[in-house]
């Protein structure tokens, strides 16, 4: 009887002692397994096949529901795959199982940014700022969304951060670039889009940006000189012959701003200032009859531009073809009631057609709409 109950009591105590065991052996192989899948979306992810990824991680979690990394890895191969507010819910659960990952954070707001949900970007930054005051990259991208917010002064003071934090980054002195130009620092842009031009020798964005920035210092010979390296990276842009033929425009460099206006309209023919620029470049030279032709093409995609109209009117002036001349300042008036210029020209129109008493009505009217030229010439036209 002894020897029986100590056998029996053996069996019990082996039994809980598995039944203890079992749970935990349990635990540990779906940890293993959970690393496995883990491991082979890593090597997927690697090879750019995201999808499939995607379908390891999801494994990898239904194996070990707390497994941060692999929600965040998920949302990263989401990410690849523009699946932007997927991606945002698994950011959510790593940062609900891992408050303090700050990468999380940061491409959360990533993905907020991609949403264009700017404002919720940026408490997605500024957490990630919390957790790490030099966190350059999380100062820049909030900064990004500040510009997108026309919240320009706290972006440029990101910017600024940014860019001490890691002089190295291309994209954080061309944003503090935008940044300047909004704010009217153009000084501080051109230094910016400089900084950005040491890291990238080659980028034709910050030679057209730094351009621009010159043209508004008015330092036109330094703006020629970076619209032509944007030119030279892609002699595409037509925004770089444009700005560069306007520059030279401004030294009186006619002749040449109509070959760039032109380059500018052989590349993009939908151009509007370039075209409105170039012919006002043939008005300067006295090639009255292409500046027609360019002023026809404005008129018909713009028919309700008075300008257009009337200096249409002044090619024909020029011309002395008197009654298209007269037709057009009529339009452009008919446009524009107090367009002073118009009722002018038309009464020069009018006294070469021998018009006397419309020219001197026209005259008065210019007179009472305060155009200088007219109060001078009033008594010549009205005796």
């Amino acid at each position: 009887m002894h020897i029986k109950l100590i056998n029996n009591l053996f069996v019990t105590f082996f039994l809980l002692l598995v039944a203890l065991i079992s749970p935990i052996s349990s635990q540990a192989q779906n940890e293993v397994k959970a690393a496995e899948h883990f491991n082979t979306a890593v090597d997927y992810f690697q090879s750019k096949n995201y999808a499939k990824a995607i379908e390891y991680y999801t494994l990898a979690v239904k194996e070990k529901p707390d497994y941060a990394s692999a929600y965040y890895n998920r949302a990263n191969a989401k990410l690849n795959l523009k699946q932007y507010e997927s991606a945002v819910n698994d950011f959510d659960k790593t940062l609900k199982i891992d408050p303090e990952f700050k990468k999380a954070h940061l491409y959360k707001g990533f993905a907020l940014m991609r949403l264009k949900m700017y404002e919720t970007a940026i408490f997605s930054y500024t957490e990630a700022i919390k957790l790490d005051p030099t966190y350059a990259q999380a100062y820049m991208n909030r900064g990004v969304c500040l510009l997108n917010l026309k919240e320009f002064k706290a972006a440029k003071k990101d910017l600024d951060k940014a860019t001490n934090l890691d002089s190295e980054n291309f994209t954080a002195w061309y944003n503090l670039g935008l940044a300047n130009d909004k704010l009217k620092d153009y000084e501080g842009s051109t230094n910016a889009y400089t900084n950005a031009l040491g890291l990238k020798p080659n980028n034709k964005n910050a030679y057209l940006a730094r351009g621009k920035a010159n043209l508004n210092l008015e330092n036109y010979s330094s703006a020629i000189q970076d619209f032509s390296s944007a030119l030279q990276q892609d002699p595409a842009l037509s925004n770089a012959y444009y700005y560069r033929a306007y520059c030279k425009m401004k030294l009186e460099n006619n002749s040449s701003a109509m070959t760039d206006f032109s380059m500018a309209l052989e590349v993009d023919p939908s151009h509007k200032s370039a075209r409105k620029n170039r012919a006002l470049c043939y008005l300067n030279q006295g090639l009255y009859q292409n500046a027609i032709d360019d002023y026809k093409i404005l008129v018909e995609n713009d028919p309700k531009n008075p300008k257009v109209h009337y200096s249409m009117g002044v090619a024909y002036l020029n011309m002395k073809r008197y009654k298209e001349a007269h037709a057009k300042f009529s339009k452009a008036i008919k446009l524009d009631g107090k367009f002073a210029e118009a009722f002018y020209n038309r009464a020069n129109a009018n006294v070469q057609l021998e018009q006397a008493e419309a020219a001197c009505k026209d005259m008065r009217t210019a007179v009472k709409l305060r155009l200088p030229q007219a109060i001078e010439n009033l008594d010549k036209v009205c005796f």
